[in-house]
Formats: C-alpha cells, sequence, structure tokens
C-alpha cells in the first residue's frame, strides 16, 4: 500500500499532526535556505547557558508524539530533513501548544581539524526528544529557550 494511502487510513487527529509537521518541516527548510542564520537565530528565542526542568509525564508524552511526527513527516517528503530543520519544526509545533523546549545547537571536532561537525535537538522537561541519538559527544554551544 503506498504511503499516501496509508495516510489516509489513519484517524484524523494523527493525519492533522502528520500534515502540521510536514507544513513545519517545510516552513523550516524555507527559512534556513532563504534567511541568514543570525535571522533564523532570533526567531528561535532567547539565548541561554541554562535551561530551567519544567514539565510533567503528560508534557512529555506530548512533546514525544509531536516529535514522532516531526521524524515521519521527514522521512515521507522528498527533500528530508537536517536536524536543525526538525528541531525548529518541532519548536514550532511545541510552542504553538505552550510547551517549554530549549533548542541546543552543539559542536565536535570533525575528521578535518579545520572543521567542526555540529549537531541540533530539543530537550523537553531535560528530556532530549529530537536528535537524541546523535548528540552524544557534542558540547553544547548555545541553547535557545
Amino acid at each position: 500500500m503506498s504511503k499516501f494511502w496509508k495516510f489516509l487510513r489513519l484517524p484524523r487527529q494523527r493525519r492533522a499532526v502528520l500534515a502540521e509537521a510536514a507544513y513545519a518541516l517545510t516552513w523550516s527548510q524555507v527559512q534556513l535556505k532563504a534567511r541568514p542564520f543570525r535571522e533564523v537565530a532570533k526567531a528561535m528565542g532567547r539565548e541561554t547557558g541554562a535551561y530551567a526542568q519544567e514539565g510533567d509525564a503528560a508534557t512529555l508524552d506530548e512533546a514525544r508524539e509531536l516529535a514522532r511526527a516531526v521524524k515521519t513527516a521527514a522521512r515521507a517528503l522528498p527533500t528530508g530533513a537536517l536536524c536543525l530543520a526538525k528541531a525548529l519544526a518541532l519548536r514550532k509545533m511545541l510552542d504553538r501548544r505552550g510547551i517549554p523546549t530549549a533548542c541546543v545547537i552543539g559542536v565536535r571536532a570533525s575528521a578535518s581539524p579545520d572543521d567542526l561537525d555540529a549537531h541540533a535537538w530539543v530537550e523537553v522537561a531535560g528530556e532530549i526528544i529530537i536528535g537524541g541519538a546523535r548528540s552524544r559527544g557534542y558540547s553544547r554551544l548555545v541553547t535557545y529557550v
């Protein structure tokens, strides 16, 4: 069965969340391509060195569900999505629901001595909900709340 038909067979609420995730990912990718990073960074929130660990089980469950939707949408879109686009999309969806988040950009040394490898992830209540698999080994460069 094609992805489209599988999508149509999903419950209406799940389809709505996936459509929102696809829109947020597309919006994020356009922003990252069309605007200088310093402008995108301003839209990500206030830069901080610390993050208040807020949230409860219900908040975390909703955040995890939204993260799954972003990951699913990223696999379905023909353009794919890098970690920063996923983090921005999820952040947009969580902000819309009033769920406090931290969007983190980390760096680590790469194979080439002149390059840095960067990665972005999103935390809710101190838990990494997207980008966590790759975040090990990265040092926090900046956190946006």
